[in-house]
């Protein structure tokens, strides 16, 4: 029993840490839509104060199992989103695959807060490749590792007709875990590096922003920024074929959001030192025994 409770308390940091979200606005350095200039958070090439991005995505699934052993639990592999394959698929991929909107909602261009022309103008995508496991009547998916990588593109990257060219990478997130809840199931990670150069002249690293300051910058004074990923895997909306040679593909397109909380204290830091303390501690217990 009292292992158990040290498990609980190891797990502790994954649920609270990363539970809390910030309000981020983003500075895209160009002024795209003076109209939705109402509510910004600093000048006119940013957006207002946002608490979301929402996104819908193409997903495609492998699983290590037949059909009839998925509610059994079995290993997958899942990857989709944005294809960067060539310039022609990235364009058919951009209609199922990206951030949909900045929420709050702008519909209320006059009280809610400026989006500056997002959609209209330019736009935020992304893809993924993560591993887990699935299982259970309502076939719910588990991932514990992989990564998922944001870009940006607007007009200007895009006429360019040059896959290197019309996406330009923001940050990676790594993925460590996954929380299930009657709510639904959120992809948990940390942003772990940051694209090079700079959009519209505003440097990649300083294009997403808290009230402490860039990204970028939370993460230079030693602090962690995780990132809850929001994702709706209805199993009546996924398309499952057995392969018959022991593997099941699952694919589907889904929607969700996109969160960010600032982490005070680094959370590996925090999770070696706590598991430290509770290998000293069994240790200890053992040697009394």
């Amino acid at each position: 029993m009292r292992l158990l409770k040290l498990v609980a308390i190891l797990a502790l940091p994954v649920v609270s840490l990363s539970s809390l979200a910030d309000e981020f606005y983003i500075n895209n350095g160009a002024d795209f839509d003076a109209s939705k200039n109402s509510d910004v958070a600093v000048d006119q090439n940013t957006t207002g104060w946002l608490t979301e991005l929402l996104h819908k995505y193409e997903s495609n699934t492998t699983a290590f199992c037949s059909a009839a052993e998925l509610a059994g639990g079995c290993d997958i592999n899942t990857s989709g989103g944005a294809d960067l394959t060539s310039f022609g698929a990235f364009l058919s991929s951009l209609g199922t695959n990206g951030v949909t909107d900045l929420s709050p909602f702008d519909i209320l261009d006059a009280s809610g807060p400026s989006d500056n022309g997002y959609s209209e103008s330019w736009g935020i995508t992304f893809n993924f490749n993560v591993e887990g496991t699935i299982g259970g009547s309502d076939l719910a998916t588990d991932y514990s590792e992989g990564a998922v990588v944001f870009y940006y593109y607007d007009s200007a990257t895009l006429a360019t007709g040059d896959i290197s060219t019309a996406v330009v990478e923001l940050f990676t997130v790594d993925v460590y875990g996954t929380s299930n809840s009657p709510g639904g199931q959120i992809l948990r990670g940390f942003i772990s590096s940051f694209g090079s150069g700079s959009i519209n002249g505003v440097a990649i690293t300083d294009f997403f922003n808290v009230s402490s300051g860039t990204f970028a910058s939370v993460l230079e004074n030693q602090q962690d920024l995780a990132v809850n990923i929001d994702y709706n895997t209805d199993a009546n909306l996924v398309t499952i074929n057995d392969n018959g040679d022991g593997t099941t593909s699952l694919s589907g397109t889904h929607d969700g959001s996109v969160s960010f909380a600032v982490v005070p204290e680094p959370f590996s830091v925090a999770l070696f030192g706590l598991s430290l303390f509770a290998i000293g501690t069994l240790s200890r217990k053992k040697a009394i025994k």
